[in-house]
């Protein structure tokens, strides 16, 4: 945008690009939801896939989460605004790894119960140990854990709060009290 305040054009800041990291178990919804999306996605599972490591081999672990971090950071360097990380993100250990001075985070929490979870992944047996696993360690996100302006959004009540700011929506964050 241009700014016309004074005799000289002005380029106004743009606000920092937005990492959408979905937060719930496995079979939650996350990657549905999502698939619906024109932003640039981000998936660990399809990085596994294309090194021949899917479902999960650990070994292979740090070499996924390199090109994810390189995949998020060439889609920012790039130009785009919004990029999402398709993983489950389900501990704070996890999402912290993803604080950067070049994004704000954005956690959607897919409460979706474990049964539920656990009912989808009939067919992808391998699921059932993870999801019992994850559903035990998950942490959902909380205010202490984001930095200023960074948000949480329950997708399900599509309520929200955005961190040092005094806005909370209910059902649509056009409506946010301040």
């Amino acid at each position: 945008m241009v700014s016309r305040r004074s005799s000289k054009m002005e380029i106004e800041p743009q606000p920092k690009p937005t990492l959408i990291m979905p937060v719930g178990l496995p079979r939650s919804g996350k990657s549905s939801f999502f698939r619906q999306t024109i932003y640039s996605v981000v998936c660990p599972d399809e990085i596994r896939r294309y090194l021949g490591c899917f479902p999960f081999v650990a070994e292979r672990e740090p070499e996924v989460w390199h090109i994810a971090r390189t995949m998020v950071n060439a889609l920012f360097g790039s130009g785009a605004k919004i990029v999402i990380l398709d993983a489950t993100n389900i501990t704070a250990k996890r999402r912290a790894e993803w604080k950067s001075d070049k994004w704000l985070r954005c956690f959607y929490m897919f409460r979706t119960p474990a049964e539920v979870c656990l009912a989808r992944a009939v067919g992808d047996e391998h699921l059932i140990p993870v999801i019992h696993r994850m559903d035990a360690q998950k942490e959902w996100p909380t205010f202490t854990e984001l930095e200023q302006n960074e948000q949480i959004i329950d997708v399900e009540s599509h309520q929200g709060i955005i961190a040092n700011s005094e806005r909370f929506w209910r059902n649509d964050p056009a409506e946010a009290t301040h």
